[in-house]
């Protein structure tokens, strides 16, 4: 009987150390972030494909100039806080025809980094299209992390339209 607890103290014992063991080694999995559309839309005047992580005001009133610099009246300056939030911005680039989106899907934060998975919805080739140079973009706001850099990733999805 002594011999059967002591067998039952260290299985409980070899129990406690693999659970330990297992949290130890296990890669951590991202934390989704909350996405708030800043603005988003099919003409701006960022031309080329890009993407950005903004994190002081500065850098954010020169993306905005560069945004808005085809526009009249240019429209204000969102307010963000940078106590709080940092900016994730995706520009697809000129594309020659309507139809094209752009979207910030999904934002995790792990290991350091933010990891951005953007979606660009192209017409599919049967869609009727207005004829004009167009440039998609989305710009976000999350919540402040610990990461100072991003990971974007592009997905393209025709979309068929009959």
């Amino acid at each position: 009987m002594i011999q059967l607890r002591h067998v039952f103290i260290c299985l409980i014992f070899l129990s406690f150390l693999a659970c330990k063991s297992q949290k130890s080694t296990s890669k951590t999995e991202g934390v989704t972030m909350e996405i708030e559309k800043i603005a988003e839309g099919s003409f701006c005047g960022v031309e080329t494909a890009s993407n950005e992580l903004i994190s002081t005001e500065a850098e954010w009133e020169a993306l905005w100039k560069k945004v808005t610099s085809n526009r009249t009246p240019v429209p204000p300056l969102p307010e963000i806080n940078f106590d709080e939030k940092q900016i994730i911005a995706c520009f697809i680039g000129t594309q020659n025809s309507g139809g094209h989106t752009a979207i910030i899907q999904e934002v995790t934060e792990e290991d350091g980094k933010y990891n951005v998975k953007v979606v660009h919805t192209k017409p599919g080739a049967d869609c009727f299209v207005t004829d004009v140079l167009t440039q998609p973009y989305f710009i976000a706001a999350v919540n402040k992390g610990k990461s100072k850099e991003a990971s974007f990733s592009l997905e393209t999805v025709a979309k068929p339209c009959k």
